[in-house]
């Protein structure tokens, strides 16, 4: 660990004095009740020579490695995640951090204090760093690590001398399955600042995390559970391995297969998983690896393993279940041929009733029993000699009734079949339930010769059950909660917080880009990323009540108990938690989302009202720019009831040519020159009047009208270059708005040439504007797109420059031939340094890309002698022109 500021143990007077006791024989003496237990620490890092200085410690693990780490960690710190965010908070004025690694001491976050995270990163404690005793000596990670145990160090007791002015608290962290050790939790501070109260914490926090752990195992075995039930509903021999190889489930045709190659199935056996060195002990729990060859299926929910689907080997003779109903079946008749009713032939000897190691029993026309098989005879404890010549109702628990037994008889009368769950009496008095199939044996002139009775494992079954009572209340994709059971459970807290009244909050978060992600990249991508936002929500609002999907790409949530400023603290924790980048199958897709809150009794006591309101107030943080929320308020049903009118508008507007293109000229700012214009749209309705665009637009875009809207004005403007031309005029570059569903729509570029053609058009006679956040939703097909346009003469202008993810990268790889600054930037240029600073930089960067510069909003005369100055080249804005219309604009042109 160089460079972390640790200094050299030999010169720790301590050391010095700790060594020559060691040398004559007595023991280090710390401090406090713990100093037998630091003693032996620093004994064993004198007798190991520690020292962090000499480089001898575990190098640091550097940036793709640490990633490698935690991916290896991810279910680590998945469970850990809502600790550390709750701590971001809770430890931010407290002098203190916490602290989580893994098994061998490797940081991998560290949250908490801000001051003190810059103090203690002089000293290593940063995500990489290894704080194992070995390699540090004596603290809480790698001691309570080396112990397996929890510990505090206090002050003189670390080993390094620089930190000695801290106190930490440290509790190993284990796998709630096998008990192994999975990782460390570390509460650290200086020892001015610590509370004695951070060793319990840290143990608690540490039990919470193994309590997070155990549900995850929890979660993830019944998915594993889910998914393979096709695979165990099959008739060979199918097992379930978790991701670790541990065992979780067989059908019933999997013991009897194994068994025959001498495995004996327990809940220790094992399958070899790469990473997993098993230990020379274990080694007779693992199947044979003649059995495991290309037949072991890994199964994955995303990206993440569930675990593994063995299909077992069949064995090259015939299945003994199929042998002794048949054998059974030949003594009922001296028929040379017996026939199965053929609606259940497959069943019987082909399907279920064909697996190995299930109960069979046999009997005549009368239900006197001709055979039973061992399998049968395990399960009940009767032998073939208690039972042949005796009725089958021998069996009878009493737990069925009459009705009972004459609608399974009347099936196997009208169907030659039934099939259900029966609960039959054993030998020993007691009572076991299991799922019966029965079948009608007939002989070749179709008599009815006897009945063959399986009995099955109900688990299985059970199992489909479960899962499809889990499906009616559950979200199949993500696993949370769906619209029905979160109405329910909002139905109950409400009737449960009537009296005394406490606060139930509603919560309705939507991404903002879903759609153009799902018509870009494809649904199974989609997917992926909507289980990635419920596995982040997970982490984010753990304590909530109730998490659900209940859309699409719409998310709710139930929180009791919250004041409105904790809701707001923890909103905005969750737009900025989703707010980062999603790693996708290798690609870092970016997800914003808008939340709407109401809150009862203020919004609403009843279920209906509150996700009304909080749906209304979704709605209202979309219109204003989305990746934001909003609080419901008694105004917002106004301008709900008014989006709907300009919603109903906008169609009839589009119906009925309603629109009209208005263009604000661009100069060039050196010479002042008329160089282009940018079209904009105007709506004027009969009953709405004139309806700004910044009402309208974002409008259509939410009512999917905003391409059908750039379509006509992309055929108004195009017409009317074409007439100015044909009456001699010349006009200016014409600037066109684009929208990112245009770019995607199939054959665009060759669409837009053809239009280009038919209206005797020059490519050169317009320039296509995209705003920023476009180029990001697709930034390789963007690419080949914008090269397309290029080798068609037809220019580019991003608009918005500066308001996004604006980035070298992406503009390097684009043929741009203009950035647009946005307006705001300009606006703040007399009085705010930063959004100065904001426009020469997007300058220099577009010059030395060879792109030229267009300042927008220009209204002020220092405004346009700082943009001069700066070298920007073209602008717009109130100064020159207001939007102006076709008879106007000509008048500039003729000028």
């Amino acid at each position: 660990m160089r460079g972390t500021g640790l200094s050299r143990p030999e010169n720790n007077p301590q050391v010095k004095t700790a060594w020559h006791d060691l040398l004559v024989g007595t023991h280090h003496a710390g401090n406090g009740a713990l100093r037998d237990v630091i003693g032996e620490s620093w004994r064993r890092c004198l007798l190991g020579r520690v020292d962090p200085a000499r480089g001898e410690a575990p190098a640091r693990v550097e940036h793709d490695d640490l990633e490698t780490l935690r991916a290896a960690n991810e279910r680590l710190i998945a469970a850990s995640a809502p600790f550390l965010m709750q701590s971001r908070d809770q430890l931010a004025q407290t002098g203190t951090v916490m602290v989580l690694t893994d098994p061998q001491g490797v940081i991998l976050d560290v949250e908490g204090d801000p001051h003190l995270r810059k103090a203690i990163g002089e000293f290593g404690m940063t995500p990489g760093n290894n704080w194992s005793e070995s390699g540090i000596g004596t603290n809480a990670i790698g001691t309570a690590l080396a112990l397996a145990q929890p510990i505090q160090v206090h002050g003189a007791e670390h080993f390094c001398e620089p930190i000695q002015r801290w106190t930490c608290s440290a509790s190993v962290i284990r796998d709630p399955v096998d008990g192994s050790i999975v990782g460390a939790l570390d509460i650290s501070g200086m020892s001015r600042d610590y509370s004695a109260h951070s060793l319990p914490l840290v143990v608690t926090t540490a039990n919470s995390i193994e309590n997070r752990l155990a549900q995850m195992e929890l979660e993830e075995r019944f998915q594993l559970l889910e998914a393979g039930v096709a695979a165990l509903s099959a008739a060979c021999g199918v097992a379930l391995f978790d991701a670790r190889g541990r065992l979780v489930k067989v059908n019933e045709r999997a013991a009897p297969l194994l068994a025959a190659e001498g495995v004996v199935l327990t809940a220790e056996t094992r399958i070899p998983v790469a990473g997993r060195a098993a230990a020379d002990v274990e080694a007779d729990r693992f199947l044979p690896a003649r059995l495991l060859a290309d037949r072991v299926e890994p199964v994955f929910r995303g990206r993440r393993l569930l675990g593994y689907v063995v299909s077992l080997p069949e064995p090259a003779v015939r299945a003994p279940v199929i042998d002794e109903v048949a054998a059974a079946v030949r003594a009922l008749s001296p028929s040379p041929t017996i026939v199965v009713a053929e609606a259940a032939a497959a069943r019987t000897m082909g399907g279920t009733g064909g697996r190995a190691g299930e109960a069979v029993m046999v009997t005549d026309v009368r239900g006197r029993i001709v055979t039973v098989n061992e399998a049968f005879s395990a399960m009940t404890g009767y032998g073939a000699e208690d039972l042949v010549g005796k009725p089958a109702s021998v069996l009878n628990s009493g737990r069925h009734s009459r009705a009972f037994f004459q609608r399974m008889w009347r099936n196997l009368l009208e169907e030659g079949c039934w099939e259900g769950e029966i609960e039959n009496l054993c030998r020993d008095g007691g009572i076991r339930p299991s799922w019966l199939t029965i079948h009608v044996v007939k002989g070749v002139g179709g008599d009815v010769q006897g009945y063959t009775g399986i009995f099955g494992d109900r688990d299985a079954v059970g199992d489909l059950q479960r899962r499809l009572a889990f499906l009616t209340t559950h979200d199949g994709l993500t696993g949370l909660a769906n619209r029905k059971l979160l109405t329910q459970r909002l139905a109950d807290a409400l009737a449960q917080d009537r009296s005394p009244p406490a606060d139930v909050a509603v919560l309705l978060i939507n991404l903002d880009n879903f759609k153009d992600i799902n018509d870009t990249l494809g649904h199974d991508f989609g997917d992926l990323l909507l289980e990635q936002v419920a596995d982040r929500l997970r982490r984010c609002l753990a304590d909530a009540h109730t998490l659900a999907r209940i859309g699409g790409d719409e998310f709710a949530v139930i929180v009791k108990g919250r004041s409105v400023e904790d809701l707001r603290a923890l909103v905005a924790r969750t737009l900025d938690y989703l707010g980062a980048s999603f790693c996708i199958e290798g690609h870092d897709v970016f997800a914003a989302a808008s939340i709407g809150i109401a809150v009862s009794p203020t919004d609403g006591d009843t279920t209906s009202a509150l996700l009304t309101h909080a749906d209304t107030a979704l709605h209202e943080a979309k219109a204003l720019g989305r990746n934001r929320f909003r609080f419901f308020a008694a105004g917002m049903q106004d301008l709900v009831r008014a989006r709907m009118s300009i919603g109903t508008g906008l169609r009839a507007a589009i119906e009925g040519d309603r629109f009209r293109v208005v263009y604000q000229p661009q100069y060039r700012l050196d010479a002042g020159r008329l160089v282009g214009a940018e079209a904009l749209v105007r709506w004027h309705d009969p009953e709405l009047g004139d309806v700004p665009p910044s009402r309208f637009i974002p409008a259509a875009e939410e009512a999917g009208l905003i391409v059908s809207i750039n379509d006509i004005v992309m055929a108004k403007v195009l017409a009317q270059i074409a007439l100015w031309r044909m009456r001699g005029l010349a006009p200016p570059r014409i600037s066109i708005n684009v929208a990112a569903q245009q770019l995607r729509e199939p054959g665009f570029v060759e669409q837009l040439c053809r239009r280009l053609d038919e209206r005797a058009v020059p490519a050169g006679a317009i320039c296509l504007e995209l705003t920023e956040g476009t180029l990001l939703e697709d930034i390789d097909g963007t690419a080949r797109m914008f090269e397309r346009l290029a080798r068609h003469g037809i220019a580019v202008s991003i608009d918005d420059f500066g308001t996004g993810y604006s980035s070298l990268s992406y503009l390097n790889r684009l043929p741009v031939h203009e950035l647009k600054v946005d307006q705001s930037f300009v606006q703040g240029i007399a009085s705010e340094a930063g959004k100065r600073s904001i426009i020469v930089a997007i300058v220099e960067m577009a010059h030395a890309l060879g792109i030229e510069v267009l300042a927008e909003g220009i209204e002020t005369e220092s405004q346009l002698a700082f943009l001069r100055e700066r070298r920007c080249e073209m602008g717009q804005g109130y100064l020159f022109h207001r939007p102006l219309g076709v008879d106007a604009f000509e008048k500039l042109m003729v000028v």
